[in-house]
């Protein structure tokens, strides 16, 4: 094992960690580089990095007969292909959505998160410590910088504000909105996760500028990452107790944009929320496809679609063609409209696969994998979470700390073992 290590090529090493540094980045500014430069692509560009470099190292181990795949991770594989191909088979059916590009387009944006994590977990595996080091460094200069500004925020304008909230201005530093800003601090957040007791000072200083974004997510967020740095030291694992006091403290803090967003007709939550149902009732059982309902891409005035003409949702201020801006603010509306009960049943079935995966691969780093799954449903609420761009550099965040080299403890090495047995 040491010899191998050894003949390895010192110039592979580094371009993976180069590549490994610069799919980061790319994910974590990908709101900024759009909102500044209009390059809209930078998370997609982020995946097809990642693609390639995990589909390199499969065929060289194919083809050096050393493949070795853990189970969750081909039966995650096949969830997402199965995920996939109803949501064709939807399309082919019902023919709702008439444009391919539109289709595509969803179907990229459906697939990233899962690709990402399971490219990730094989194609970044056992990265070198220099790299987290040098990340970590980043995302601490990052947040001292952040927060900084965020106290600037509060007396005065000075373009990186937002709406009031609670008295405050909220804080949403170079991503446009509080939101990009919220998902831009829990994927540093994931970074200083490799070590959280010598990263504690650091953490607290994110949380600090997470919760400066003034939204309810950010705040839940916060208290997830608290409880789970209490629960999981020295490598506990949660229990239902735990998840159950998660679950409960979520919803105290959650609970007054649950009743404006979800509880009053005539708003776009809640009228997609209504709608879904029906659509999946009268497109049983898989849904009338990609970029049908809910989605982004049917936000764009050409591609928006007969759905909501059918369902009394053109009407809906934030669903009106030409300003459908408030299209995406759901995730299991989304899934439920365009996937119907069994891709629906699907989908929830592969987030399961792959937090097992991701949590078992993690070992004493455990709590990454529940910050990232965490955070990701709390969003789901408000956003299209596992959907959106934003999730791409969980994902990347995530799967860097899992996978980085080091010496494995006697439990760690037993729940690799478990995981790929």
């Amino acid at each position: 094992m040491v010899e191998k290590h050894l003949n390895k090529s010192l110039l592979d090493v580094a371009f993976v960690d180069y590549l490994a540094l610069a799919v980061f980045n790319l994910a974590l500014f990908s709101s900024a580089i759009d909102l500044y430069f209009g390059f809209s692509y930078a998370d997609e560009f982020a995946m097809g990095c990642m693609v390639l470099v995990a589909g390199f190292r499969l065929l060289k181990e194919y083809v050096n007969k050393e493949l070795h795949l853990p189970l969750l991770g081909m039966v995650s594989t096949v969830l997402l292909t199965s995920l996939v191909l109803i949501g064709l088979i939807g399309n082919f059916l019902w023919d709702v959505q008439g444009y391919p590009f539109a289709i595509v387009i969803d179907i990229v944006a459906c697939i990233k998160f899962p690709l990402i994590v399971l490219c990730g977990l094989y194609g970044f595996n056992r990265c070198s410590s220099d790299l987290l080091i040098l990340l970590e460094a980043e995302v601490k200069i990052l947040s001292i910088v952040m927060l900084l500004l965020a106290c600037v925020n509060l007396v005065y304008n000075f373009g990186m504000g937002g709406e009031v909230r609670y008295g405050l201005r909220s804080f949403f530093f170079v991503n446009g909105h509080p939101t990009g800003l919220v998902a831009m601090g829990v994927g540093m957040s994931l970074i200083l996760l490799r070590d959280p007791r010598g990263n504690f000072p650091w953490i607290l200083v994110l949380l600090l500028v997470i919760a400066s974004s003034l939204r309810s997510k950010g705040f839940v967020y916060c208290l997830l990452m608290l409880i789970g740095l209490f629960v999981l030291r020295g490598g506990r694992r949660l229990n239902v107790i735990h998840i159950a006091l998660c679950v409960v403290m979520g919803v105290m803090i959650g609970w007054d944009q649950y009743i404006s967003y979800f509880t009053n007709e005539g708003y776009a939550r809640t009228e997609l929320s209504r709608a879904c149902v029906e659509v999946a009732m009268d497109y049983f059982p898989i849904g009338p496809g990609f970029a049908t309902f809910g989605s982004n891409i049917t936000s764009v005035s050409q591609y928006y679609s007969v759905l909501y003409y059918m369902y009394d949702l053109s009407t809906v201020e934030g669903l009106i063609p030409g300003n459908a801006t408030f299209l995406s603010d759901t995730f299991w509306p989304i899934v439920l409209g365009q996937f119907g009960f069994l891709g629906l049943a699907v989908f929830i079935f592969l987030m399961i696969c792959l937090f097992k995966l991701c949590y078992g691969r993690a070992g004493t780093r455990r709590i990454v994998a529940l910050c990232c799954f965490g955070y990701l449903l709390i969003s789901s609420t408000a956003e299209s979470a596992f959907f959106h761009p934003l999730a791409v550099s969980l994902a990347i965040s995530m799967t860097l700390v899992i996978g980085e080299r080091r010496e494995d403890t006697p439990a760690e090495a037993e729940a690799v073992q478990n995981i790929l047995a």
